[in-house]
């Protein structure tokens, strides 16, 4: 099963900045989502979410699967308001509230997945905690709680590792594992190149539109990371490279 398919998808604001992405992506898998800065990576996940209107093309989850299924999201933490008078339960309980009637208040079974998903991710301890006196690393476990807490079958992450400390990283590649094999699918715009093949299952590499898409240890070559970033590689430490076949 295909968790997501997009067909000539094209994406932006008074311009293109992405075009013609077409694109089937396995359920079920960690998928990174790879490029230069400015490549479209951010833009690709939040087309996928609606926060910005297609241009052109189609979209498609769980092959086509009617109603289309619910997606968490957790953007970059530069976007969220950091200094907004909520405490840590309150923020992940506002992934409840998608799935309530507007009339509907969270019952004790929201209570209990709220406090579930807290403890997954390590915060069931800081859970009155106000959100501004939370570390990096802490805000961002919040808020992959929040999206833990949907319990939707595919979870868009805008740079999940980015700016956290080691313990955190190291926790996060843990839950993804555990999710893995819960049969979600988990879509990350990723940065660093040296743990793609640690992390994840698949990789998409994008620069204004689609270079390569595939399973790490087939699409992760010189060649396609070259196209990708324009020859201008970030430094490589640990990457074990996938030669073509001839």
């Amino acid at each position: 099963m295909n968790a997501i398919e997009t067909q000539r998808l094209s994406l932006g604001y008074n311009q293109f900045i992405l075009k013609n992405i077409s694109i089937q992506l396995p359920a079920a898998q960690r998928i990174a989502i790879i490029g230069p800065n400015g490549a479209g990576k951010s833009t690709f996940l939040k087309g996928l979410i609606n926060l910005l209107p297609l241009r052109q093309g189609q979209v498609r989850f769980l092959d086509g699967a009617n109603p289309a299924p619910a997606l968490a999201y957790v953007p970059q933490r530069e976007e969220v308001d950091w200094d907004f008078p909520i405490n840590v339960f309150d923020v992940v309980m506002m992934g409840r509230h998608g799935q309530l009637k507007f009339w509907q208040r969270p019952n004790k079974q929201d209570h209990d997945l709220v406090r579930e998903s807290l403890e997954k991710v390590g915060m069931l301890d800081f859970a009155s905690r106000q959100i501004s006196q939370l570390s990096g690393g802490q805000q961002q476990r919040v808020f992959i709680a929040r999206a833990l807490a949907q319990q939707a079958p595919i979870t868009l992450m805008d740079e999940p590792f980015a700016g956290v400390d080691m313990t955190t990283e190291n926790a996060l590649v843990a839950l993804f594992a555990e999710l893995k094999a819960q049969n979600q699918t988990l879509v990350c715009v990723h940065h660093d190149l040296n743990t793609l093949a640690r992390y994840f299952d698949w990789v998409v590499m994008i620069n204004g539109g689609l270079i390569a898409s595939g399973p790490i240890h087939q699409a992760l070559t010189l060649d396609n990371l070259q196209k990708t970033f324009e020859g201008r590689l970030p430094l490589l430490e640990n990457l074990q490279l996938t030669e073509p076949s001839l």
